[in-house]
């Protein structure tokens, strides 16, 4: 495949991401017979090529590159039962994460201002294990239903970094192994084929986003 026709197929696909050809790690990755090939930004070992990151601004830059789109539950609205948060959400926290934000927004005095950064941080870290189920129904669930939580989850989720290995193509030979680290990890490209025997692998969950997916026997 040559870099002019990768370009053209895929820019659209990856203008989500802030990115555009020019920022591929290169044309084709291919992952030949037996071998091991990784890809990691925690540092613990070296990294074949090393990772771009995207920077979020917000919870809405997550659902984006990573998340379901709302229009899934416009169609299949019982698909947003799967992604509620595990217990009932409550409207009081949330009300006082807004009245600390209104009140840091407003303030012009820095030591004051200071505190309620402190405050708005201190009731987080109490209700840290709520606001990490909301911000996950949030990004896999249908965003509206969880609207009010959008500034919390977005002073929670601010800079939250994402690394990205982007390629025109990736192939995984039989018996070959692309190991991806146990950071939030996100593959994309074009086309990604991975033969009989070969395999894709990491510490966690991840992304893969490419337009075209085979397997070869």
């Amino acid at each position: 495949m040559s870099k002019g026709k990768t370009i053209t197929s895929f820019a659209g696909r990856i203008a989500k991401y802030g990115l555009t050809p020019k920022d591929v790690h290169g044309d084709i990755l291919l992952v030949g017979k037996k071998q091991v090939l990784y890809l990691g930004s925690l540092g613990k070992k070296p990294s074949f090529y090393p990772p771009r990151f995207l920077r979020a601004a917000g919870v809405e830059d997550i659902k984006r590159w990573i998340g379901t789109p709302d229009g899934v539950f416009k169609k299949k609205p019982e698909i947003a039962e799967h992604h509620k948060p595990p217990k009932a959400l409550s409207e009081n926290l949330i009300a006082s994460f807004d009245e600390l934000f209104r009140k840091h927004s407003k303030e012009d005095d820095p030591a004051q201002k200071k505190k309620y950064s402190d405050d708005i941080g201190a009731l987080f870290h109490k209700n840290r294990k709520e606001v990490r189920a909301v911000a996950k129904s949030y990004i896999y669930g249908n965003s509206a239903s969880y609207a009010n939580w959008r500034p919390l989850l977005d002073w929670h989720l601010r800079d939250f970094k994402f690394p990205i290995w982007l390629f025109g193509t990736v192939v995984v030979e039989n018996g070959a192994v692309l190991e991806l680290d146990e950071g939030y990890n996100i593959l994309a490209g074009d086309t990604l084929v991975i033969e009989e025997g070969g395999t894709i692998r990491s510490g966690r969950a991840f992304n893969i986003d490419f337009r075209n997916l085979g397997r070869t026997l």
